[in-house]
């Protein structure tokens, strides 16, 4: 098996949970890894451009993380489910409160369907970047100028068109963002 690792940064910078779970995923002989790194903003962009490299390529999955995400198993292990699109659960800040980045149809343990995810790391299969219409991610604005669908909620909305959206329970990610501590009081 084949797999892309692409870790887009904007900053040249990872954090230390994502450079052990590049470590780990280094270290599994199962698979043959290439690692690129990727300094695109706006974000949609920089996946978009993943999924070209991707497509040009001949890997069988692409593992995507963000520089400030990193998960303490190894996420080539879920490159054999041989499931299309597998959401890794990463905590995000929404509206002030700290949540996961998923939308689970029943919530429960191990892998489970899910309407929607956030992709601060995601596994794709080549037939679900083949298939899935261009471009994948997209920020979506309203009239106004507001943010009305993150790139990776509208790459949800394509996806589970054609394909079951899943996550793994099993595989949580850390998300370390830097924070005033001031302003959690």
């Amino acid at each position: 098996m084949k797999v892309l690792v692409a870790i887009l940064s904007v900053d040249r910078q990872i954090q230390v949970c994502t450079a052990k779970m590049l470590l780990i995923i280094g270290a599994d002989p199962r698979a043959q890894i290439e690692f690129m790194f990727v300094q695109k903003v706006p974000v949609d962009e920089a996946r978009n451009s993943v999924i070209d490299k991707f497509l040009e390529g001949d890997a069988d999955y692409l593992i995507c993380t963000d520089d400030d995400v990193g998960c303490d198993a190894n996420p080539i292990e879920l490159c054999f489910l041989e499931k299309d699109i597998i959401f890794l659960p990463t905590p995000i800040i929404q509206k002030g409160e700290v949540k996961m980045n998923v939308h689970y149809l029943t919530r429960g343990k191990g892998l489970q369907e899910v309407t929607k995810g956030g992709t601060g790391c995601f596994i794709l299969s080549r037939k679900a970047a083949e298939t899935i219409e261009k471009p994948l991610f997209q920020f979506k604005y309203g009239e106004d100028g507001r943010l009305l669908l993150g790139e990776d909620y509208y790459f949800s909305e394509k996806a589970s068109k054609h394909f079951t959206l899943y996550v793994h329970n099993d595989y949580p990610c850390h998300h370390v963002k830097h924070l005033d501590l001031l302003t959690k009081l």
